[in-house]
């Protein structure tokens, strides 16, 4: 099956309305490591992925389903099961927003061909396995995997746009001096793998936690790292993105609404927080030049300086908004604070805690609190500093990050770009 015979299928069915097409060819090369017990393995894949997104207008509104095609399935019987669910989910009548020109976006590294995927991996395993021993560590497993693919969307409204994209996924465990350290990196660019500095880290902070005391509960004030701030992503972000989502703000089950303060206190904040998303981030993990439905994808402020501007729209969100779809949320951008990051990391006398990794991260989309546990961070008081483990430390997290301080520097991930630290007032730790 290919996405010119999907294409030709979804034209033919009179019962369709609109429709969009969408193939991602995927040709992947790995290589994983592991002690005796789990082996060793290297190989190369390539998987072709075909979906579809229809849309059926009926007397009563208009109904839409989503259906992906494996290599044995018949494009006409997924075809009539998606026109059957699309009959069962009708909902209000809208129309597909006129085409929009693509984002202009980088998400391929120009450095990484085709023709030399089958050697990146392995030179990737043995950067690996050098940056350890430098760490004094030795690698217990590691697996490596480099994939090209190219994305082509082509929808009823004329568009047909194609682009390459490229992964890098290293994965491994590390053991020193009897201790275990974990690291996981995915990028689009191999210079962004890092693996030298990641290695190192990840050694350090595993000896540090295996030395660290227990958290001590109570009310303090706390500081994020990046890494923890972005936990699993988009971290405490994920409590704005779920403001941002239409259907919860159709159900009222958001706190705030486009115009109003994402917290109490957040515009006359000290530095009245601007949260933007970005499609468009070079090498974004979320970065494309269309979503799935063939919706350009623009950059929108979510925030601005303490108040809640745009939300996540999608076509169907847009048309029936009577706005243009901005292609959902993707990577999280904010402005530098007023702060040098070493003032930010003083103790004012009372305990200060600086967390810079979570063991989970749990954000409540609708309430926006969140609960974590410490994985590793630094209590600085008078006393000096210590490392610490443990403990959950919990908060509103859209207060918490309307009524922030934010230091001057900057670091870029695969998903966000802003301060590297933010102070996030006291929060309590149980």
């Amino acid at each position: 099956m290919t996405i010119e015979a999907l294409v030709r299928a979804l034209a033919a069915e009179r019962a369709i309305a609109d429709w969009s097409a969408r193939a991602r060819f995927t040709r992947a090369r790995w290589v994983a490591r592991g002690d005796a017990a789990r082996g060793s393995s290297e190989g190369e894949r390539t998987t072709t992925a075909l979906a579809a997104t229809i849309h059926r207008d009926t007397p009563e509104g208009r109904g839409s389903a989503t259906f992906t095609l494996g290599p044995s399935d018949v494009v006409a019987e997924a075809l009539r099961a998606a026109l059957v669910r699309a009959g069962g989910a009708v909902g209000p009548p809208w129309r597909s927003p006129p085409s929009a020109a693509p984002a202009r976006v980088v998400v391929a590294d120009p450095a990484v061909e085709t023709a030399a995927l089958a050697r990146v991996p392995g030179e990737l395993e043995a950067q690996v396995v050098a940056a350890a021993r430098a760490a004094g560590a030795t690698v217990a497993e590691v697996r490596v995997e480099v994939a090209v693919e190219a994305v082509q969307v082509i929808t009823s409204r004329d568009v047909d746009a194609r682009w390459p994209e490229t992964r890098f996924t290293v994965e491994a465990r590390l053991l020193r001096d009897g201790v275990y350290a974990r690291l996981e990196r995915v990028v689009r660019r191999r210079e962004e793998l890092a693996i030298g500095v990641v290695v190192a880290a990840a050694v350090d902070r595993a000896l540090r936690r295996a030395k660290a005391l227990e958290t001590p509960a109570g009310r303090m004030a706390t500081v994020l790292r990046a890494d923890a701030l972005l936990h699993g992503g988009r971290g405490l972000f994920e409590a704005i993105v779920a403001q941002a989502d239409p259907a919860l703000e159709h159900q009222g089950l958001v706190r705030y609404r486009p115009g109003q303060p994402i917290a109490a206190g957040a515009v006359a904040a000290a530095q009245p927080l601007t949260v933007t998303s970005d499609g468009t981030l070079p090498f974004g993990l979320r970065s494309a030049p269309l979503d799935e439905d063939g919706a350009a994808v623009r950059r929108f402020e979510l925030v601005g300086r303490g108040v809640a501007r745009n939300l996540a729209l999608d076509g169907r969100e847009a048309s029936l908004r009577g706005v243009s779809p901005n292609g959902g949320v993707r990577a999280i951008v904010v402005p530098p604070g007023t702060s040098p990051e070493r003032a930010l990391l003083a103790s004012s006398g009372g305990p200060l805690l600086v967390v810079e990794a979570w063991s989970w991260l749990d954000v409540a989309p609708v309430t926006g609190h969140f609960r974590a546990a410490i994985a590793l961070g630094r209590i600085i008081d008078r006393g000096g500093t210590h490392d610490v483990t443990g403990g959950i430390v919990r908060g509103d997290a859209l207060a918490a990050l309307a009524l922030s301080t934010r230091s001057q520097e900057l670091v870029t991930t695969p998903e966000y770009h802003g301060p590297s630290a933010w102070a996030l007032g006291e929060l309590t730790v149980d």
